[in-house]
């Protein structure tokens, strides 16, 4: 999964991607997320991101 963040972009291909991205989320004080759906690929960091505790739209 891609991701472009505030001028930053990368690739997450497994859990441990996940949560550093909800890390490094947390210390850029993020509060709501969302998500464009991509046929399913999407989910493992949707549920990644809310057992994080974010809002995920």
């Amino acid at each position: 999964m891609s991701f472009y963040i505030q001028g930053r972009q990368g690739t997450l291909q497994h859990a441990a991607g996940f949560r550093k991205l909800a890390r490094w989320l947390r210390s850029a004080n993020v509060e709501i997320i969302v998500m464009e759906a991509t046929g399913g690929l999407e989910t493992p960091l949707f549920n990644a991101l809310q057992r994080a505790e974010y809002s995920v739209a």
